[in-house]
């Protein structure tokens, strides 16, 4: 067979892998979500913002958010990712689709697609020949991580460039070219909050790959950073983009060790509960099984002759691994890197069994065969059952209707008191101003005073007067949605009027 029908006989079975894999995401989707609702609640920020289109999410200032840095200082920190929802959500609606409607099934898919095909390409690149199975155990071994892929949010973006920063590395490293992670760093600065990420690979990589290159190995580091240096001056909110990045990935952190409080932090940024632990359970398991076969593999070539590419992959896998014990978010990265490094390890396996233990190749392939078959009934039937029974969310549609019979003033503030509802509002009813976007520490950023009193009254369960509560927040409308209902009461019964009550929630004013 010539090289050109190996290489076409190749992109066949990736595409295979990858068509397959958006055709098991596609019937997960619609058959876990009901019209009109979406299974997570960022995501309405997001479609709400691509809706709009570039003179939004390419602003200097973001009005809506009265109370946050936003409202003048804005820098879209996915921008890359609303690029893609607006040119992927014009293009359906074209075709006579509602992209821009939930449950955003053709949105999400695009997004889902675009990191599968980029995790296609990582295990092409890094010599996986069973890309379907790896697909294929990508998506069924980890319940949480399928989970967190079917929603339209921008980490499922931040997966891909994980992988194609990877992938820029093993190149870079491989060829002595370093263009791709200049690439990839400015990919990175334009799609995600914490492009930082891309040093996690290149520094790994690097480690794989000391002992061939010695002191070069600190290179992709060095042109991935250079990337996303790049990416933020020629961002189209420079230099709001280094403004907006310190208080996202550095002020944060401080704040979080000085144990400043947050009123609804996300519950994904603590350790996972120990049924999602057991739910997950091939992630660490796996990791064993790589790490048992990178030390067999040092104890019989020696260190110096270890594969760069796997030992790179085990390390990121360590890295999240031991992150996902301490954040639910850690899993986006540790499984696919973990699965990676698993099917580069199979490569290994059948050497190295013999060599320990004088197995032959076909009873190997039988037992791993076995082994395989047991975690993808096992993993499926777990996982089915929590991913159809997420959690649903709605826009704030019905207060929206409400306030347009009424004819509310658009000029006014409406205090979203928790901030995690401002997704909900502004899909719904764009054109008003509210307290808090997504990240409270934007507003701690501009009005730390007010608003870290208001929250720390809110958390102590404390309401504070409805006078005082005008005071801080310079609004006469509040709006709690149907996700607190005992704030609901509590505001009731502190004398808060209550002008709206619907399935989406409660506004009150004075």
């Amino acid at each position: 067979m010539n090289k050109r029908a190996v290489y076409f006989r190749r992109g066949w079975k990736a595409f295979g892998a990858l068509a397959t894999g958006v055709l098991f995401l596609m019937v997960v989707r619609v058959n876990s979500l009901s019209p009109g609702t979406a299974n997570c609640i960022d995501c309405f920020y997001h479609v709400a913002v691509a809706r709009q289109g570039p003179a939004v999410f390419t602003a200097k200032t973001f009005p809506a958010a009265s109370a946050s840095l936003w409202a003048t200082t804005f820098s879209d920190k996915e921008l890359l990712f609303h690029w893609l929802l607006y040119g992927g959500g014009e293009v359906f609606n074209v075709l006579g689709g509602d992209a821009y409607s939930p449950p955003f099934h053709a949105l999400s898919l695009l997004i889902t697609g675009i990191t599968l095909a980029l995790f296609v390409l990582t295990a092409y690149r890094l010599g996986v020949r069973k890309q379907l199975f790896s697909v294929a155990a990508l998506l069924v071994l980890f319940p949480t991580f399928t989970h967190r892929f079917l929603m339209l949010r921008p980490h499922v973006l931040s997966t891909g460039l994980m992988l194609l920063a990877a992938v820029a590395c093993d190149y870079a490293l491989r060829k002595e070219q370093y263009w791709p992670l200049l690439l990839a760093g400015f990919c990175y600065a334009w799609g995600y909050s914490n492009p930082h990420f891309i040093l996690i690979p290149a520094i790994a990589f690097g480690i794989g790959w000391w002992a061939r290159k010695g002191s070069r190995v600190w290179l992709p580091a060095f042109f991935g950073g250079a990337g996303v240096l790049t990416g933020f001056i020629m961002h189209p909110q420079f230099p709001n983009t280094f403004i907006v990045w310190k208080v996202q990935c550095v002020d944060v952190i401080l704040n979080r060790i000085a144990g400043v409080g947050v009123i609804g932090t996300p519950s994904e940024l603590g350790a996972p509960p120990l049924m999602t632990l057991l739910q997950n359970a091939v992630l660490p398991l796996l990791l064993f099984f790589n790490l048992l076969i990178l030390l067999l593999l040092m104890k019989k070539y020696g260190a110096a002759r270890l594969p760069p590419s796997l030992t790179g992959l085990n390390i990121i896998s360590l890295i999240f691994t031991g992150g996902w014990f301490v954040s639910v978010r850690c899993i986006e990265y540790a499984a696919p890197f973990t699965i990676l490094a698993f099917f580069v390890s199979l490569r290994y396996v059948a050497a190295l069994w013999k060599w320990r233990a004088g197995l032959t190749a076909r009873r190997l392939r039988l037992f791993m065969v076995e082994i395989a078959v047991f975690f993808f009934i096992t993993a499926f039937a777990a996982g089915k059952i929590y991913i159809i029974s997420a959690q649903e969310y709605r826009p704030a549609s019905g207060f929206a209707a409400w306030l347009e019979s009424r004819q509310e003033s658009k000029e006014q503030i409406i205090a979203n008191l928790i901030w995690s509802d401002f997704p909900f509002l502004y899909y719904a009813a764009p054109d008003y101003y509210y307290l808090s976007a997504l990240d409270p520490m934007f507003t701690y950023a501009v009005n730390p005073g007010p608003v870290s009193h208001l929250e720390s009254l809110l958390q102590q369960r404390k309401i504070p007067c409805p006078q005082e509560v005008s005071r801080l927040t310079g609004a006469r409308l509040f709006f709690v949605s149907w996700r607190y209902p005992e704030l609901q009461k509590k505001l009731k019964c502190s004398g808060y009027k209550v002008v709206y009550q619907g399935a989406d929630g409660m506004a009150f004013s004075i």
